[in-house]
């Protein structure tokens, strides 16, 4: 065929015959059908990328810190696909620094947790005052009643430890969970069932001049009953009938340290039970709850700012952070703490020293460690 003949033949051709034979060619082609199924699973993802961002587009942008992204950043994360791809970005990066990962994902993820710590007594030796100075702490978290699990006052041992866990109050991963119960000192039971929750647990014991320790519970305990005449009723019970100290007597076999103590130094090393100075906590707090602060390995917080002396009340007081604010309040302690103690005669005094001589002598060479208590 010459070329005027193919040019007659192409003429007779109609339109859609040739749109049909070149759509068939292009079908034919191998690569072409591929790129046409690439290109529809390309879409198909689009469409699922641009689906699932609907429910994190609000999530992640809130998490991010300040440092990390710009908030003009945080203002484009709103939009589709470059919200997706910073936040694959942000992922990278926080895979390379553990701490920035710790930093923006640890937030404020509150759990009850069993006591990192135990104030364990002694009764009438400061432990109040003690555990409310160190609830200003922002990173002590603790249970303000006296729990009595491990002394075993009314059965509560038997409830379980799930009941005693459900008592701790709530608390952000680096918060320190404490609670204090004075009479775990004394308890015969308290410091193996202690030992078996938790073997590593930190102890914090609070001793006092024990003659001073035993008027002031004496006091406590007569302001209770409500007698009368205190200054009789305290002789009688301190002494028997022949004139000797009663070491009966509930008070006196509490100050009484060395015998309790021993107790507990048969399943916890000394190291890990922390005494504080009674008496010096009421005439240098901030000192004695550095030391306090140091032990359970917090961050440094007491300062003058914190704890501050309050002349009306008599006795130091503290300022506390009020909740979600950059503001302070005053808080001291309640009108039972203070309380007027019973004059007691100097020759009675002077007994209750000489008793008690030879039972602290035991006591500082287990601890060693001296106090100023005559």
């Amino acid at each position: 065929m010459d070329g005027h003949q193919y040019a007659s033949a192409l003429k007779e051709t109609t339109v859609p015959r040739r749109l049909g034979q070149w759509t068939w060619h292009c079908w034919s082609v191998r690569t072409v059908r591929i790129n046409v199924l690439v290109a529809c699973a390309i879409i198909l993802i689009l469409c699922f990328v641009m689906f699932s961002m609907k429910d994190e587009s609000k999530s992640f942008a809130s998490v991010l810190p300040m440092d990390i992204i710009s908030s003009k950043t945080a203002e484009n994360f709103r939009s589709g696909i470059l919200r997706k791809w910073s936040q694959w970005t942000v992922f990278s990066q926080l895979k390379k620094n553990k701490k920035i990962t710790d930093a923006v994902f640890n937030v404020k993820d509150k759990s009850k947790k069993f006591p990192g710590a135990i104030i364990i007594g002694v009764r009438k030796g400061g432990t109040g005052a003690l555990l409310e100075f160190l609830r200003t702490h922002p990173r002590v978290v603790a249970n303000k009643e006296e729990m009595h699990f491990f002394s075993d006052d009314q059965n509560k041992y038997a409830k379980g430890m799930q009941w005693y866990l459900s008592r701790m109050p709530e608390s952000e991963p680096n918060q320190l969970t404490m609670e204090k119960t004075p009479k775990y000192f004394i308890s015969e039971e308290a410091p193996a069932r202690i030992h078996r929750m938790n073997s590593s647990v930190r102890l914090v014991l609070i001793l006092r001049n024990p003659v001073d320790r035993v008027i002031s519970d004496f006091t406590q305990i007569a302001v209770k009953l409500k007698t009368v005449n205190r200054k009789q009723n305290f002789t009688k019970l301190v002494l028997t009938s022949t004139g000797d100290v009663n070491a009966n007597y509930c008070p006196v076999y509490v100050s009484t340290y060395h015998i309790h103590l021993a107790r507990w130094l048969e399943l916890f090393p000394l190291t890990q039970i922390h005494i504080v100075d009674g008496d010096r906590l009421i005439s240098e707090p901030l000192q004695e709850l550095r030391a306090v602060e140091k032990f359970l390995g917090l961050s440094p917080f007491f300062s003058e700012d914190v704890v501050y002396f309050n002349v009306s009340r008599g006795f130091y007081c503290m300022r506390r952070q009020v909740q979600d604010q950059d503001a302070y309040r005053p808080f001291c302690l309640d009108q039972t703490k203070g309380r007027q103690h019973p004059s007691v005669e100097r020759w009675l005094l002077d007994k209750l020293e000489q008793y008690f001589i030879k039972h602290n002598e035991i006591l500082f060479r287990m601890i060693g460690r001296r106090f100023k208590w005559s």
